[in-house]
């Protein structure tokens, strides 16, 4: 990758940042993967083979995704979804000269790494740069949205459908898909417009048309209905196959879209989770 200087073996950083991690003492592989600063982000339902940590350097924050010895089976499976041979962490980056040329912003990488047996790897990471001018979409929802705001605007509220449909079509168009299109991962600033974050799951599938009605109903299943209406969602999905009305094709997709949503639902119902899109 351009902009990145290898500093030790199997660790490359990015090099407006290689003094500040030598300074850190964070120059090898080695070195971060016994790194105890920071803040770890354990959550339910991760593997002990992972491990997330955010952390400051210099007024700046970070976020590392290290995988320690990741099962044989995993790595196997990730090669054959990307159809190509590398550490986990680097999936985690994206195809990130395809975003760029595709205006798709995603987490600006600092540092990655791997260090590898004879045919596996044994650790890899990656670090990336907390976003500073957007925010999660399931956390902060838009001040125009908010009836009690004196933001309130509706003509904001379209723009921001269209926009965010627009983003999604550009997404796709790119032949990708995500597979954990949730709110959660969308990022949005006024000023900055949307980060698309955890990429780890990123892939070109054969059978694209499946893994597209799943995206599209992961992001309407994450969006509350109390915020975001049916008229906001049609004007997001009109926006994103860039029409003015559905055809009998659109009608029979979005009808694939509910009938996976609803498969969502019981799922989480029977683990006693909340249903976002009903709230």
């Amino acid at each position: 990758m351009r902009d990145f200087d290898q500093i030790s073996k199997g660790l490359w950083i990015h090099r407006e940042y290689t003094k500040l991690f030598k300074d850190a003492g964070l120059d090898s592989i080695e070195k971060i993967n016994n790194f105890q600063g920071g803040e770890f982000l354990d959550k339910k339902g991760l593997a002990n083979f992972r491990k997330r940590v955010r952390f400051e350097l210099d007024s700046k924050i970070f976020y590392l995704k290290l995988y320690n010895h990741a099962p044989r089976k995993l790595q196997l499976q990730n090669w054959l979804d990307h159809r190509k041979k590398a550490p986990l962490a680097n999936y985690d980056m994206g195809p990130i000269e395809e975003f760029r040329a595709a205006n798709i912003k995603t987490p600006k990488v600092i540092a990655y790494g791997a260090k590898t047996g004879l045919l596996f790897e044994e650790i890899s990471l990656l670090i990336t740069e907390n976003i500073y001018d957007a925010t999660s979409l399931e956390k902060t929802t838009p001040s125009f949205f908010d009836k009690s705001s004196d933001e309130f605007d509706v003509s904001k509220q379209k723009n921001f459908a269209r926009n965010l449909g627009e983003f999604a079509q550009r997404f796709h168009n790119l032949g990708l898909r995500h597979r954990d299109f949730y709110l959660c991962h969308i990022f949005w600033g006024r000023e900055a417009g949307f980060y698309l974050i955890d990429l780890q799951r990123v892939f070109k599938p054969i059978f694209a048309q499946r893994f597209r009605v799943k995206d599209i109903a992961q992001l309407f299943y994450s969006s509350p209905s109390s915020v975001y209406s049916r008229t906001m969602k049609l004007r997001f999905y009109l926006s994103y196959i860039n029409a003015s009305r559905l055809t009998a094709q659109d009608k029979k997709f979005l009808g694939q879209v509910f009938a996976k949503a609803l498969k969502m639902k019981r799922h989480d119902l029977k683990k006693s989770r909340s249903i976002p899109f009903e709230n």
